[in-house]
């Protein structure tokens, strides 16, 4: 069975990013998780309670994190 795929206009898919996953469940435990771990690789601040994402990259009215909403990728594809 072939997993199911929701390409971000970057490349990532969003069905298998935890900060999608962690809007999709609710689950604040992951959204700390994720929020130190990217803070520490990406040299960025993530707040944990700002780390809501539904996809919303591909969707003019969906949630889109503070991170992406700067993406030079994001941009240039929404023409």
């Amino acid at each position: 069975m072939k997993m199911k795929k929701q390409i971000a206009y970057c490349g990532i898919n969003c069905l298998g990013c935890e900060a999608y996953i962690a809007t999709k469940n609710n689950d604040d435990k992951l959204r700390k998780e994720t929020a130190k771990k990217w803070s520490e690789k990406l040299n960025f601040v993530f707040e944990w309670e700002k780390l809501n994402c539904d996809g919303g990259c591909l969707n003019p009215k969906g949630k889109v994190m503070v991170y992406c909403q700067s993406c030079l990728i994001r941009k240039c594809a929404q023409g």
